[in-house]
């Protein structure tokens, strides 16, 4: 059985200061994963002083959910006020931060498969179905909850790649905001993302939904009971709709014009928990003139490929060649 999963990881090392590790602990208020002195290290190997936090998710299908919960770890409610404090930090130290994400891969007892950020899109194509060694182009945006990768894809190589920070995770808020300012109803984000799920969609739809919600009234201070729309919740999520659209247009605008070409003909495809946004391949497909189509289990795309991956080394291993086996 192939089994997934996503690590973050946020170093502070320093091959030659053996700073006190405990302060950094106390500074930053965060206790770490794990710490290690350079005399933990064997004689042979390069010494140094770390300190580390990590964040580990089985089974997950966003790197950036992963990557978002790390930075949530790590700066808190004060992010800037804390981001600021670890540059002092380093600086105090004269260490280096650093943050690494891999991609763990097992299949049963056999070799472990560690993928690089990029090699996930290589992942979420294969799970959705594209063939990454074609010498046509195809695109692959992966939505998730914090981060959106999109790429064009050629004989196994990413041609033109970019990573946007938006995801699910700001559509709620963008609903959050929108009832706040217009019926001065402050809603969790739980709540915004069962309206997301449940009304929201990306086209205006044919037939108006609705859907009861609590929240709390911001002038009385007292719990209230609101009927929302699916009109509103399409005006809601309008300015990270917008972005989305935007951040796959300047993909395709840097794509070669044959690989383009190959796009406008093959469609894009959208993985990710974030696809599963009703209308989303419509309203990309209407604003791009191209066409778009959502892989079947989208959230499970980056899943599937690694397992799939791990079944077909010898076909996909040269095109993952910077992935370690261990």
């Amino acid at each position: 059985m192939i089994v997934p999963s996503v690590k973050a990881i946020f170093y502070i090392t320093s091959s030659k200061n053996e700073f006190d590790l405990g302060e950094v602990s106390r500074r930053l208020g965060v206790t770490p994963t794990r710490t290690r002195r350079k005399a933990d290290f064997p004689p042979q190997a390069p010494a140094q002083t770390s300190w580390s936090l990590e964040v580990k998710e089985e089974n997950a299908f966003s790197v950036g959910t992963v990557l978002d919960k790390l930075i949530r770890r790590l700066a808190g409610e004060n992010a800037f006020e804390n981001v600021e404090k670890l540059c002092t930090l380093c600086s105090d130290l004269a260490a280096s931060p650093r943050f690494e994400i891999v991609i763990h891969m097992q299949s049963g007892d056999g070799p472990e498969v560690v993928l690089s950020p990029k090699q996930v899109l290589f992942a979420a194509a294969i799970g959705a179905g594209i063939n990454i060694t074609d010498a046509y182009g195809s695109m692959i945006v992966d939505i998730g909850a914090g981060m959106t990768d999109i790429a064009v894809l050629s004989l196994g190589r990413v041609i033109v790649s970019d990573a946007a920070k938006l995801g699910g995770d700001h559509f709620d808020d963008a609903i959050i905001r929108y009832l706040r300012r217009k019926h001065n109803l402050l809603i969790g984000e739980r709540t915004a993302e069962e309206l997301k799920i449940n009304i929201g969609s990306a086209m205006p739809r044919a037939e108006q939904m609705y859907l009861d919600v609590t929240g709390r009234n911001l002038i009385s201070g007292l719990p209230k009971l609101m009927r929302i729309t699916s009109d509103e919740i399409y005006e809601a999520i309008d300015d990270p709709l917008t972005a989305l659209i935007e951040a796959i247009h300047a993909v395709l605008e840097h794509t070669p014009a044959e690989l383009a070409a190959d796009v406008f003909d093959n469609g894009i495809v959208l993985s990710g928990g974030g696809a599963r946004l009703s209308g989303l391949a419509d309203a990309i497909s209407t604003a791009l003139k191209v066409d778009c189509r959502v892989a079947d289990n989208p959230q499970e795309c980056v899943a599937t490929g690694c397992g799939l991956t791990l079944e077909n080394l010898a076909e996909f291993g040269r095109y993952l060649n910077d992935g370690r086996r261990r």
